[in-house]
């Protein structure tokens, strides 16, 4: 069960309203076609407003059984007196974010580390493709105590290894936290080259962080994202940057692709990263990325900004390549592999046509300038 329905107090007047509106952002997230992000972002606030009603009318109620009949114990609840004091403090325990992905324009592999890592030189930019993560605090939990729970796009492997879990763990060395319910609703796909995962995990330190008033600054939360993985600091940065290093080397870029149509498809195939990278074509040097995006037009992206993990993908999954050469056909000025893929993107100047895919590809289409946050 979402964490959002274990948090609220479990009475017969409101349950199944908190049930309906909490699933709406869910609904909007899980449909096909343009995503808006606005609406999304209205749709939240709008559900955050009507839960805060319903609050006052669980603590009139609760005030008014008190006066008539005195306290009671009420499933969720240990006395009727202290109903209202847990429902002044669920602001602070009521957080969701929206996790949002990512694209790679270009993604130059200058060489291999000794640890094993590749040097980088990548711009990244934010994408409003997002998942869905609340974190909430739980009284009842013992101190240091987690419980998490996953929807939506499955997820195999082991849990621990989730970069939710994983977050948690880590700030659990930087203090003491109080016990906490997460719940993650998933639908960027997995082994796609968009950064779901260390999304999810770049947020839930700053949602843990907020929670638990820990009072981590960006820098800090940063340094902790990149214990993560490569790019999860990334995800804690604002708007476009250029990323070095194995990743985790960030610099803002003057990238403004507002009003343009951003295309994803992902053919249903998964690409681990590590292999994709044991394949790499390596340059052994750098090529200043962000000046080449400023001296060229965007039709010629492609070729002065190429990505090194493409040529393994094409064949290895060539319906990757086949993927890339209809978007460019169907008119968009750019369109490449997002990281180590496997989906691809196209880039289109104006609205982009209907494109009909095989059933087993996912496809979004959205208006770049949203600011995901």
């Amino acid at each position: 069960m979402p964490a959002y329905l274990h948090a609220f107090p479990r009475r017969e007047l409101g349950v199944d309203l908190r049930a309906r509106i909490g699933e709406l952002p869910l609904q909007v997230l899980q449909r096909g076609g343009h995503i808006n992000f606005a609406l999304r972002r209205y749709l939240l606030e709008f559900l955050h407003l009507l839960q805060d009603v319903l609050d006052r009318l669980l603590e009139f109620q609760e005030s008014l059984h008190r006066r008539l009949v005195g306290p009671t114990k009420v499933e969720g609840w240990t006395e009727a007196g202290q109903a209202s004091r847990y429902l002044r403090r669920r602001p602070h325990q009521r957080m969701i974010a929206f996790p949002h992905a990512k694209i790679n324009l270009g993604l130059n592999v200058i060489r291999k580390r000794a640890d094993g890592f590749h040097d980088i030189e990548s711009i990244l930019v934010p994408v409003p493709l997002c998942d869905a993560l609340e974190v909430v605090i739980d009284d009842q939990l013992p101190a240091g105590t987690f419980a998490y729970s996953r929807t939506g796009v499955p997820i195999d492997g082991d849990l621990s290894n989730d970069l939710v879990m994983r977050a948690h763990a880590l700030l659990s060395t930087q203090a003491v936290l109080p016990g906490m319910r997460a719940h993650l609703h998933k639908c960027i796909p997995l082994g796609a080259g968009l950064g779901g995962g260390s999304s999810d995990g770049a947020f839930a330190l700053k949602l843990m962080n907020t929670q638990a008033h820990l009072g981590l600054g960006t820098a800090e939360l940063m340094r902790l994202a990149a214990k993560l993985g490569s790019d999860c600091a990334f995800f804690l940065a604002d708007g476009p940057q250029l990323a070095r290093g194995r990743g985790e080397e960030l610099t803002p870029v003057a990238l403004d692709l507002s009003g343009a149509w951003l295309v994803l498809v992902n053919p249903g195939v998964h690409v681990a990263t590590a292999l994709a990278y044991q394949h790499a074509a390596i340059s052994g040097e750098e090529t200043g990325y962000a000046r080449i995006l400023e001296r060229v037009p965007m039709e010629q992206w492609r070729d002065a900004g190429p990505n090194g993990l493409e040529p393994f993908v094409f064949k290895t999954w060539p319906i990757v390549e086949e993927a890339i050469a209809r978007l460019r056909a169907s008119g968009a000025a750019y369109a490449a592999m997002s990281g180590s893929g496997s989906t691809v993107f196209g880039i289109f100047r104006t609205v982009p046509p209907n494109l009909e895919w095989p059933q087993q590809y996912r496809a979004w289409s959205m208006r770049l300038g949203e600011e995901p946050r």
